[in-house]
């Protein structure tokens, strides 16, 4: 019985290659997972955003129809941010119907939700899925441009800056938009 030491004709794989093996494969699973999760995260908060863009377009789209159909209330104290009349950036916007002077419509923001008030009391605007952290009404011109009979007058317009989130998310939407009313004639 004569063995030789080195020469052994083994087919199969050593034990350090199949451990080098082994740690290349859950290299690769464990980077194909975290490419997987970071691809989820990434949906959801690409679907957390779209969801707050379609409740912010609701949001800004109601109020669009109304200030265009209603007029600007200049009569009204605009003291809800706490300084009286139109000042800059109001936290209140008041609208009056020509057409029938008895109604009139506000916009409020109270906490984090958007109200508005058509003489039936304060009513949610903005869905339970968004936070507002700040809603500004700018006008101008800060006086009626239909009341003066200056003939350079402007024709109203309303900029509403609106600051929101999904109350499931961190990521801050600030929308602006520019609104003239119809109204060009004056009284």
């Amino acid at each position: 019985m004569n063995k030789k030491m080195g020469n052994h004709n083994s087919k199969g794989f050593t034990l350090v290659e199949m451990l080098i093996s082994a740690a290349i494969l859950a290299i690769i699973i464990v980077s194909a997972c975290g490419i997987y999760l970071s691809t989820v995260g990434s949906q959801k908060k690409v679907g957390r955003m779209i969801n707050i863009l379609q409740d912010a377009q609701f949001v800004m789209e109601s109020m669009v129809k109304r200030i265009r159909s209603l007029e600007i209330d200049y009569s009204y104290t605009y003291n809800f941010d706490g300084d009286t009349g139109i000042n800059g950036d109001e936290a209140e916007l008041a609208l009056k119907d020509m057409s029938n002077p008895l109604f009139h419509l506000y916009y409020r923001l109270n906490g984090t939700k958007l109200e508005q008030n058509n003489g039936s009391g304060w009513l949610p605007v903005t869905m339970s899925t968004i936070e507002i952290n700040s809603l500004k009404f700018y006008i101008n011109p800060v006086t009626d441009p239909f009341r003066h009979s200056s003939p350079g007058s402007k024709q109203p317009r309303v900029t509403i800056v609106i600051t929101m989130k999904p109350l499931q998310g961190e990521d801050w939407l600030v929308l602006q938009q520019t609104i003239p009313q119809r109204f060009t004639q004056k009284k």
